[in-house]
């Protein structure tokens, strides 16, 4: 899906991930009225802020995580 069709899955509380992106454990979520990520390097089990890039908002990889697993 592209990054405008994922926000409007993130309003909903859904997760989601990108293809694109190395670290295959990592996906974003919306926390109060943040985009968060979760799964990052350091895998200390925190949300941390998400900073997108030019490739994630134009990217049209982004999947729901239940059905990445």
């Amino acid at each position: 899906m592209t990054f405008e069709e994922a926000v409007t899955e993130l309003k909903t509380g859904a997760k989601l991930t990108r293809l694109g992106w190395n670290d295959r454990g990592a996906w974003i979520t919306m926390h109060d009225g943040y985009l968060r990520i979760m799964g990052g390097v350091d895998r200390d089990g925190k949300l941390h802020d998400l900073i997108l890039r030019d490739g994630d908002i134009f990217a049209d990889d982004w999947q729901s995580v239940d059905s990445v697993n």
